[in-house]
């Protein structure tokens, strides 16, 4: 089965050159992780569902009210789930080499980090080192 995942190359033919143009999709948002649960997929695909970690929200809520109409204290809370909650934010699923490809971005922007942690003081910088492209084995 072919991997759907290559870009078709449409090549200017005078040019080796090929653009990229980067479109946020309708379902677009930013996903605080936390941490992922996965494995591999019947057909062999890697499957990583990603989710944040937070405390349960109470059911109600019950506060006394002062003849002024302010809220004056809580008088009663109800909470019938306890512990932490791991909310599954999304599952992405992937080729093990795209895996591979995007480990290794991780690790990398994880050194990069450290590395920054490192550094003194003076030579830190307020300015973000640019987004990279995670260059898939596939793509080279």
């Amino acid at each position: 089965m072919a991997d759907k995942s290559k870009p078709r190359k449409k090549l200017d033919s005078m040019s080796n050159r090929l653009e990229f143009h980067y479109k946020k999709s309708n379902y677009f948002r930013v996903i605080k992780v936390n941490g992922a649960w996965g494995g591999l997929t019947p057909n062999s695909d890697v499957q990583m569902s990603i989710f944040s970690e937070r405390l349960p929200l109470p059911d109600l809520d019950e506060y006394e009210i002062s003849d002024g109409g302010k809220i004056t204290k809580l008088v009663r809370k109800i909470a019938k789930t306890k512990g932490v909650i791991r909310e599954v934010e999304a599952t992405l699923t992937m080729t093990p080499s795209v895996a591979k490809a995007l480990g290794e971005w991780l690790l990398d922007k994880a050194a990069q980090y450290e590395k920054y942690l490192d550094s003194p003081d003076d030579e830190k910088t307020k300015e973000v080192e640019e987004a990279e492209n995670i260059e898939l084995a596939e793509n080279k």
